[in-house]
């Protein structure tokens, strides 16, 4: 695993230095390996924050937090689930306020990549075939051969501490990039509401 991530990345660094050593714009397109955009979205208003929002109007809480309530409110695609945020209040969200963390960029930290550009709904270039892009792709799993198959959960069947990604969250092997700062609990995000 570790051999095809350090791989992928030196594939990234040289495609990248041959573009701008060539002075010729990039040119995206799908290859078989998952790769980084050119282009680095403008970083939120702070770090891990949604920029148009305030904590008066949205819940604050960690990002690893949000994914766990919903994961132990057992996944819940259209209804609200209750959680306490890091300011004490009872809130509510649901999967639409919880999908923001898989598929927005600089949300994890200023110049991530939103997880959804190498977990797409593309499984045969999709790292992992996993899609995070919606509901039904999270709760598919990973290395799935076709969109209806069913893959490996990596939800922990609803036990958070026993799911897949609380591991790659927990052992800061994602998101990529991560910066040794962030903590295993992510930034501090706005999402949900407070009741």
């Amino acid at each position: 695993m570790r051999r095809i991530l350090v791989f992928t990345i030196i594939l990234l660094l040289v495609g990248i230095l041959l573009a701008s050593c060539s002075g010729m714009e990039p040119v995206g397109q799908r290859t078989p390996v998952p790769t980084m955009p050119y282009a680095t979205p403008a970083p939120p208003a702070g770090p891990g924050m949604l920029a148009d929002r305030t904590s008066k109007d949205y819940c604050l809480v960690y990002a690893v937090d949000a994914i766990q309530a919903w994961v132990k409110a057992q996944m819940p695609e259209k209804e609200p689930f209750e959680y306490t945020d890091a300011l004490g209040r009872s809130c509510t969200a649901t999967f639409a306020d919880i999908s923001i963390l898989f598929t927005q960029p600089n949300v994890w930290f200023p110049g991530a990549l939103a997880c959804t550009t190498c977990h797409g709904p593309d499984l045969p270039v999709s790292f992992a075939m996993m899609n995070l892009s919606d509901f039904h792709g999270i709760l598919a799993g990973s290395r799935r051969a076709s969109p209806d198959a069913k893959g490996n959960d990596i939800l922990g069947g609803g036990q958070w501490d026993k799911s897949r990604l609380f591991q790659v969250f927990q052992t800061k092997w994602m998101p990529l990039g991560r910066p040794a700062t962030l903590g295993e609990k992510g930034p501090l995000v706005l999402i949900g509401n407070p009741k």
